[in-house]
């Protein structure tokens, strides 16, 4: 039974250390958020790819993303939008859509805002 006990702790603790493990946010990025997003607040980081971070993070009440190359550049932000703030010819296409596609459940909208690459108009 001790050895049970002890087992399970050990399992335990490794997983506890896994989910915990901090991820590592060169200072590029971190100022590049800071300067872009001044009144961010709870901020929570992560690996969107292999080549960017991205922030999780509440800006004036909503739910915002936004991820950063590791040279702190910056390539996209979304934001959730209630489906009741969309501009009034968004809101009208949306339903449009729905009456279209009566499938579709609904819920939150996203505004997405990135960067474009070279030539990419």
């Amino acid at each position: 039974m001790k050895k049970l006990l002890i087992i399970t702790y050990s399992i335990f603790a490794m997983g506890m250390a896994g989910c915990s493990q901090k991820i590592n946010v060169p200072a590029a990025v971190t100022k590049a958020f800071n300067s872009r997003y001044p009144g961010a607040t709870n901020v929570k980081w992560g690996k969107e790819n292999a080549k960017e971070f991205e922030a999780e993070f509440k800006l004036n009440g909503d739910n915002v993303s936004a991820n950063f190359g590791a040279d702190g550049s910056w390539v996209e932000t979304e934001t959730v939008i209630k489906v009741t703030d969309l501009p009034a010819a968004v809101a009208l296409l949306r339903r449009c859509d729905e009456q279209l596609h009566a499938e579709h459940s609904g819920g939150p909208g996203r505004a997405l805002e990135r960067a474009l690459a070279e030539g990419e108009l």
